[in-house]
């Protein structure tokens, strides 16, 4: 049985363990930090499809979004809870 075009619990994403997450309901997107890849994702709520758009982070933690000027940033925390890095990158 397919899960309903809004509902995104029908997708398996295997090793993913999402740590913070940030949705901008106006473009259809989803943005998750997986801390078990150590990746920041996007996900496509229409199409169901997901992209990476930072990796080889160790510990990421937050991810939050700018709908009005298309900004996502986050962190990248150690596993003490210290703050190691930041990203802030601008969707298209």
């Amino acid at each position: 049985m397919e899960p309903p075009p809004h509902c995104i619990v029908g997708l398996k994403i295997a090793d993913s363990i999402p740590e913070g997450i940030a949705v901008d309901p106006e473009a259809g997107l989803l943005f998750f930090a997986d801390r078990g890849r150590g990746t920041i994702n996007l996900l496509t709520l229409r199409h169901r499809q997901r992209k990476v758009i930072v990796q080889n982070m160790r510990f990421p933690r937050t991810v939050r979004i700018d709908p009005i000027y298309r900004w996502v940033s986050g962190l990248n925390a150690r596993s003490n809870g210290c703050l190691a890095s930041t990203f802030l990158i601008h969707c298209d």
